[in-house]
């Protein structure tokens, strides 16, 4: 859909099928387009839609940490950039540590500021032990 109708049209068309829901699935279990989809998505989903576009890719950071870090803002926006997505506010104790865990898990070459911009906001790299 979003490849034919491109990201406007696709928005539009999720919004109105409610099919946003589609979008986050792909987001909380890491399927590899799901970047792509919230890269292109997200400048096109309504104030609540994109809420809960971050909060699915706020759950999934412990377990898909480099989907999530590919589909993060590069310019540290407000919704979708590390300040909001790896932001420590609101989570557990245990969301924090297993986040941090595995964004200092990541080694790929194109994600390693969003990938140090992450862990500071999560605290920096993990403890030894």
């Amino acid at each position: 859909m979003l490849e034919n109708d491109g990201p406007e049209q696709t928005a539009r068309t999720l919004t109105k099928s409610h099919k946003w829901s589609d979008v986050r699935q792909a987001v909380a279990t890491g399927q590899p387009e799901a970047a792509l989809m919230l890269t292109e998505l997200m400048p096109e989903a309504d104030p609540a839609t994109a809420l809960s576009l971050r909060s699915a890719m706020r759950r999934a950071l412990p377990t898909h940490p480099a989907e999530v870090l590919a589909a993060m803002d590069q310019t540290d926006g407000p919704l979708f950039g590390a300040r909001a997505v790896c932001s420590p506010h609101g989570m557990s104790r245990n969301w924090q540590s297993n986040a941090r865990k595995a964004v200092a898990s990541v080694h790929e070459i194109h994600l390693i500021t969003r990938e140090r911009d992450c862990l500071s906001r999560l605290g920096g790299l993990p403890q030894a032990g």
